[in-house]
């Protein structure tokens, strides 16, 4: 799983820690997304199935269950260290109708339901 890119007409600078590597112009690349999305740096158990990874709460030391409900938020990652639909101006053309897709199913699940 990579994220084929391409450089465009003029060298492309990159920065890796102290060091600056130059890629030519017109060159392919193609990062592995596998491995960004597995760094022990930005993910904790990377590779250890934790749904609760995505959901934190500024409320976790109290014990009231309603405050702690009401202030659960999503975990939002940093900037490139998560690409579910890829990233850039050429990035997935479906992202969009899958997220309103995802929506819709949840929707239609409970429908029935209240949370």
């Amino acid at each position: 799983m990579s994220l084929p890119k391409w450089t465009n007409d003029r060298p492309q600078s990159l920065k890796i820690g102290g060091q600056t590597i130059v890629i030519p112009p017109n060159t392919g690349v193609m990062p592995s997304l596998l491995a960004v999305q597995t760094y022990p740096k930005y993910w904790q158990d990377p590779l250890v199935w934790k749904p609760s990874r995505w959901i934190s709460s500024s409320a976790a030391t109290t014990s009231d269950l309603a405050t702690r409900l009401r202030e659960k938020v999503v975990f939002t990652p940093a900037k490139c260290t998560y690409f579910p639909w890829s990233d850039g101006p050429q990035n997935c053309l479906g992202a969009k109708f899958s997220q309103v897709e995802f929506v819709a199913v949840i929707a239609c699940l409970l429908r029935g339901h209240r949370v």
